[in-house]
């Protein structure tokens, strides 16, 4: 809420119709701990606020982060004295940190610590014995395949277990959707949208949580950032002509939320313009697409070319006119009209020669810039003309694929998330045990020795000291 500042925000609800279950009571949330990193200022991510509402509405007591509290034990004089500081309250510290001092100096993970990860691998059919090998003292290594995070990061996404949870929560989507696709085309007739909001929050919720991949609340948070959820209608040039009559080509970007979009449904049906263009065209104009990926490709590489060969070409500079202050910083490239320039300037047969190839390089590259614009009109021209011709039943089927997609997309985003949480943990680990202080200890003593000799060999200290 507030910029630049740490201060803690607290959001006080104030009802004088208390139900009786908070009568003389209060529900006291703190929720600081469960939040998204931005840059400038961090936010409630959609779990967040789901959690928040739903712990409210429902006045639930979850340890760590809500709790009900008896105003008379808030202003016991010789317990809280009236000090409403939330964490007093509802402690959510997480726990400290554990650190085996045996696993730090001799090497080995704790499977003490191995089996508190327990909750994270096994919703993934990941046993221990799949990344540790037990030493039967208490203590594991890590198995070789597990040997760096790379290779840590690599065994647990490519996991057959991770990969067959993808697959069970995409089945149970699947089966959701065919329900709620039904009830999309009713929310301007008999379900509003707000209706249909709640009623398939609720469903996603009843059928993803299950499967114990996903929780509650992250589940919740699904459906709400597909609601909020957006994707680009169509992207053209306009001419704007200002009062001088000057003309400027302004770029505009057509975007709609999903929420939006149920307005549209509702108010006036399938329309053309909730289709994207994109849409269209990978629909009715996959062969052209191609083709246009392909040329914007060649477009690129002959730019990058022209530019490696530019780069390639040694300018000599005259180093008096560069100021003391200026030594430091990193010399700029030169454009190729500059380097053209110096190329003139210089009048050889090898500059000749370095001038033609960059004039060749320059026609191929304006060449295929001239083509890549010619096809992207030519598809676009079909493209308005199949949404011209679009009857409302394709206009329903186009929408629903994308509302469809986007669903799928904020799905795998959250099931990506939590995979990176276990990978996070696993990693922790193999930070804070995967070298021991003996063989840190022995590999400084290794070093000392090899450079010991060095100085040996070059008579800064006697040999005798190096051999002893």
């Amino acid at each position: 809420m507030f910029y630049g500042t740490t201060i803690p925000t607290c959001l006080l609800v104030i009802n004088k119709k208390k139900p009786k279950k908070l009568k003389d009571k209060v529900l006291i949330i703190n929720a600081d701990a469960e939040y998204g990193e931005g840059k400038n200022q961090n936010f409630l991510r959609p779990e967040d606020t789901e959690k928040i509402v739903w712990v409210f509405d429902n006045m639930v007591e979850v340890p760590g982060y809500s709790k009900i509290v008896k105003i008379a034990d808030i202003l016991d004089e010789k317990t809280n004295d009236a000090n409403l500081n939330i964490s007093r309250y509802v402690d959510n510290a997480p726990p400290q940190e554990p650190h085996d001092v045996r696993a730090h100096m001799l090497g080995g993970v704790p499977n003490v610590e191995i089996e508190a990860l327990n909750g994270l691998i096994a919703k993934y059919d990941i046993a221990p014995a799949d990344i540790f090998s037990d030493r039967g003292d208490g203590y594991s290594d890590f198995l070789k395949r597990c040997a760096t995070k790379g290779m840590i990061k690599s065994y647990i996404s490519d996991h057959a277990g991770v990969l067959s949870a993808k697959e069970r929560m995409h089945g149970a989507f699947e089966d959701f959707w065919i329900e709620a696709a039904l009830a999309v085309n009713s929310v301007h007739t008999d379900m509003g949208i707000a209706e249909f909001a709640i009623k398939f929050t609720n469903l996603l919720v009843e059928t993803l949580e299950p499967l114990g991949i996903l929780d509650q609340f992250q589940c919740q948070g699904v459906f709400a950032n597909w609601w909020e959820h957006s994707y680009t209608v169509r992207e053209y040039t306009e001419i704007e002509q200002s009062v001088e009559g000057k003309e400027t080509k302004v770029d505009v970007k057509e975007v709609i939320r999903i929420k939006n979009v149920f307005k549209t449904i509702s108010s006036e049906g399938f329309v053309a313009s909730l289709v994207s263009d994109d849409k269209i065209a990978s629909e009715h104009f996959a062969d052209e697409l191609e083709e246009l990926h392909r040329l914007r490709d060649d477009a690129e590489n002959a730019q990058a070319d022209l530019m490696a060969y530019v780069a390639s070409i040694e300018m000599e500079t005259d180093d008096d006119d560069s100021e003391d202050g200026d030594e430091e910083k990193e010399p700029k490239e030169p454009s190729v009209k500059e380097v053209e320039t110096y190329l003139k300037s210089l009048g050889t047969d090898e500059a000749k020669a370095s001038l033609k190839q960059i004039a060749a390089l320059k026609k191929e590259k304006n060449r295929l810039g001239r083509e890549v614009k010619k096809k992207e009109k030519e598809l676009q021209d079909k493209i308005d003309a199949i949404r011209e011709e679009l009857t409302e039943e394709q206009c329903e089927d186009l929408v629903m694929q994308l509302l469809h997609d986007g669903f799928v997309e904020e799905l795998d985003a959250y099931l990506s998330a939590e995979v990176q949480k276990t990978i996070r943990a696993v990693n922790k680990l193999w930070e804070k045990y995967h070298v021991s202080v003996t063989t840190l200890l022995d590999e400084r003593k290794a070093a000392e020795d090899k450079l010991n000799g060095f100085l040996a060999q070059l008579g800064y200290i006697p040999k005798k000291e190096v051999d002893a």
